[in-house]
């Protein structure tokens, strides 16, 4: 399994060679141009620009044959693909995190706690609906939509995302109680959703909804011969 994760590693890091650095001038287009949101959908977008580029490598290079005539089974292979997702944007998130908080020295503010969740949150989303969709179509067919889909993924879930944080910090900061009435009311039915609906559940929960991911791709790439 750990060889596989370090084939994709090599195919889809090392294969790009000098052409790497345009990971590096995508964080500065993000955080100069998009900066409120470059924090952390720049983690999201190498992430994944890396992670699908083993795919595409596999694809061109019809890869499959090579990894059946691998002694390892069909389960190790969708372990790795899935930890390498989960690698791969917790690596780039630290990275991008030293990055920022070296410009911040200059320009804008460093990355904070709610961007590293973002990031982690929307990317491991977007593996949960994605990989099952290329074990079950092929990579090939699902290049376009796989495209569209996370990138529907990204708005969707990181609106929710928002949406709870900015709970979260209204709780945090304003002082209902002081007016009394229908605002006292509004105050203790934030306080109660913050307290179960924040971004620590949220990441709970997406952590278990990926892992009942990868369980359905192994379902799904058992029945399709490994149709990616």
């Amino acid at each position: 399994m750990f060889n596989l994760i370090r084939k994709d590693l090599i195919i889809g890091i090392s294969s790009d060679g000098i052409r790497n650095l345009k990971y590096i001038l995508l964080f500065f287009v993000f955080y100069f141009f998009l900066n409120s949101i470059s924090y952390y959908t720049v983690s999201i977008v190498v992430s994944y620009l890396i992670f699908i580029n083993t795919f595409e490598c596999d694809y061109e290079n019809d890869s499959r044959i090579f990894i059946r005539s691998m002694p390892v089974s069909i389960e190790d292979i969708v372990y790795s693909k899935y930890l390498l997702g989960v690698g791969l944007i917790i690596s780039v998130t630290i990275i991008v995190s030293l990055l920022s908080k070296l410009t911040s020295l200059v320009f804008f503010r460093n990355m904070v706690l709610n961007d590293v969740f973002f990031s982690v949150n929307i990317f491991l989303a977007i593996l949960t609906i994605l990989l099952p969709l290329i074990f079950k179509f092929g990579y090939g067919k699902m290049k376009v939509c796989g495209f569209i889909v996370s990138i529907l993924i990204y708005f969707v879930y990181g609106s929710l995302l928002k949406m709870i944080s900015m709970i979260v910090y209204q709780v945090k900061h304003f002082n209902y109680s002081k007016v009394g009435g229908v605002y006292l009311s509004n105050y203790v039915t934030d306080i109660a959703n913050a307290k179960y609906i924040n971004l620590y559940s949220m990441t709970f929960l997406t952590i278990i909804i990926f892992i009942i991911s990868m369980y359905f791709s192994i379902k799904i790439s058992k029945k399709n011969k490994f149709n990616y």
